[in-house]
């Protein structure tokens, strides 16, 4: 993936990941994996929410930024989607 637009003076940006797959951010496996219970415990509820909660799929990491583009390479998994969040500051 390729992101442009980003300002000339930038070289460096930060990149977070995040993923909703059946590994990721899905409560829907979690409940499958308990049994599909219709009535779930509070412990169960409680990781119910937990499995939905957004997830990071790696550690943030810093990506070159080249003449106000960046270039991202991941695989995405079927029936999958990812959040790619970049956040540049003249700091980085």
């Amino acid at each position: 993936m390729t992101l442009d637009g980003l300002p000339q003076n930038i070289s460096k940006a930060r990149l977070q990941h995040f993923r909703i797959d059946t590994d990721h951010s899905n409560a829907f496996t979690v409940w499958k994996k308990m049994g599909s219970p219709l009535n779930p415990t509070a412990e169960q509820f409680a990781q119910l929410e937990k499995a939905g909660q957004l997830a990071e799929l790696e550690t943030p990491k810093t990506v070159t930024v080249e003449k106000g583009a960046v270039q991202v390479h991941m695989d995405l998994p079927r029936q999958a989607v990812s959040l790619l969040v970049f956040d540049y500051d003249a700091k980085l």
